[in-house]
């Protein structure tokens, strides 16, 4: 599965959020926007509501987290490609947010999506 994108991959979330049970359950009582605000490439945000997914394109209001950073550097870190630590620490991706727990939910959700992917592929 080639990604290029962080678009691309916010709708990869997305599909794979409808056929996933775990992900679903996970998702279930975490009512949240999260803002990709992508440098070199389209912005875009994954809005999570009842287990449910939508991607919007553009800017997104009020947000509850936001990762900065190039197209690339953030499709590294949600493919799992690279860890959001060795990105953060480098400056290549920037977290905005008020909560931390909700930084680190969310990164561990990636390493759910990554386990779901490679059961699919």
């Amino acid at each position: 599965m080639s990604v290029y994108t962080t678009l691309d991959t916010c709708r990869i979330y997305q599909k794979v959020a409808l056929k996933s049970a775990a992900i679903k359950n996970e998702l279930k009582n975490w009512d949240k926007t999260i803002f990709f605000d992508v440098s070199a490439g389209k912005k875009c945000c994954l809005k999570i509501k009842d287990g449910v997914i939508d991607v919007l394109t553009g800017e997104c209001d009020n947000p509850d987290m936001t990762f900065k950073g190039l197209d690339g550097n953030l499709v590294k870190f949600l493919t799992g490609r690279d860890s959001y630590t060795a990105l953060e620490i480098l400056g290549n991706i920037e977290y905005v947010g008020k909560s931390i727990s909700d930084k680190s939910h969310f990164v561990a959700l990636v390493g759910l999506f990554m386990s779901e992917l490679m059961e699919e592929y």
